[in-house]
């Protein structure tokens, strides 16, 4: 039973990028030099925590898309592209240009994705590629946090990098499941039944500020950021769910772990080690894909 879901974007402090005359990064040139003000005016340009590597995830499948385009994208997530193919080296190279121009900071591994919102709350960091549920943790932020302002946060579509290419935005849709062999499915159906009410979705539109999945529930009370974020979705050429959603379990284990990795040991990493290792591990679930039919 799906119930919401919500736009993925480029969280940033507006109050930042002004005082160090940046605008809005719209194009990876844009990102890269605001990058390189920021780092030499002492800010972190742009925070992580790659604690559990789903956020460095989020990076990979932005890059993809903008570089080789959504359909490709989804039929790499289907197994049924290389992991070895140039166009994903080519992803990775790309990202590389981050770490090449200081784009993060260096403890990402150690820190969970809230931990990366104090930095930007603080004023220490001035970027954050993160789901709109990054409010949650902004909004409860203490008041008296020294160079917090609720009000300092704004987002902007992920940069272009070709602009010939389509463009993919991540929307994750959320909702709730049965267990197959569970006591009481019928009571469970009902269950779900009720958490996809107009009612309850639309608790989820006014409390937790989520795009509702419903078309009768009343949007006249969406904030700016819900307005800015449903035109990014509707705006976009294709909308995937994430990269952990769109593979297989067992392959997004590995290639979480894989980002993961790349990003805290960004230099030691062998690119064409890592993707042969992802290659692997798709080409042997294919393999099983197959003689299990």
């Amino acid at each position: 039973m799906s119930t919401n879901y919500y736009w993925w974007a480029m969280y940033f402090r507006p109050s930042i990028l002004k005082a160090n005359n940046i605008t809005p990064p719209e194009t990876w040139e844009q990102l890269l030099g605001a990058c390189d003000t920021l780092s030499k005016a002492g800010i972190t340009p742009i925070t992580i925590g790659t604690k559990q590597p789903w956020t460095a995830a989020a990076w990979f499948d932005y890059i993809d898309m903008r570089v080789n385009g959504p359909d490709f994208h989804i039929n790499l997530m289907s197994l049924n592209e290389k992991y070895t193919d140039e166009k994903v080296k080519k992803v990775m190279t790309t990202m590389g240009q981050l770490f090449d121009h200081k784009c993060f900071n260096t403890d990402s591994a150690a820190n969970l994705w809230q931990d990366a919102v104090t930095p930007l709350a603080q004023g220490k960091a001035a970027m954050y590629l993160m789901g709109g549920f990054i409010t949650d943790t902004w909004d409860a932020i203490p008041a008296d946090t020294k160079g917090y302002d609720k009000a300092d946060l704004d987002f902007v579509r992920f940069p272009i990098i070709d602009p010939k290419v389509k463009i993919g935005e991540d929307a994750p849709t959320d909702g709730y499941f049965i267990a197959a062999n569970g006591a009481n499915i019928d009571g469970a159906k009902k269950f779900l039944a009720f958490l996809g009410s107009k009612e309850i979705v639309q608790k989820g539109v006014d409390e937790l500020g989520r795009l509702p999945v419903r078309v009768d529930t009343d949007n006249s009370k969406f904030t700016d950021a819900q307005k800015k974020g449903i035109k990014l979705i509707q705006s976009a050429d294709y909308v995937a769910q994430f990269y952990d959603r769109d593979t297989t379990p067992p392959m997004a284990e590995v290639g979480l772990n894989a980002f993961g990795g790349f990003f805290a040991d960004y230099g030691k990493s062998d690119i064409d080690k890592m993707l042969q290792t992802l290659e692997a591990e798709r080409a042997q679930l294919v393999a099983d894909a197959a003689n299990a039919q």
